[in-house]
């Protein structure tokens, strides 16, 4: 798990043949500023997925916490 990255994120982590190996979950801070604020409506999640296949889900503009169960 990864905090205060500014964002929320789900990764598949995978080796170099392509097996996942890890889950990564990132989570946002509760009110600092993020990139999605500064981009505004850019689909920054689009882009990212489009650019790296680990990336499962992605908010740049979500503020709080997660619990995993």
């Amino acid at each position: 798990m990864a905090g205060d990255t500014h964002a929320f994120w789900v990764n598949e982590l995978k080796d170099a043949s392509g097996a996942r190996r890890a889950v990564e979950f990132g989570t946002s801070a509760v009110s600092s500023p993020s990139i999605g604020g500064v981009l505004g409506g850019f689909p920054l999640y689009a882009a990212l997925v489009q650019a790296n296949d680990e990336v499962v889900f992605c908010d740049q503009s979500a503020k709080g916490f997660i619990v995993l169960i």
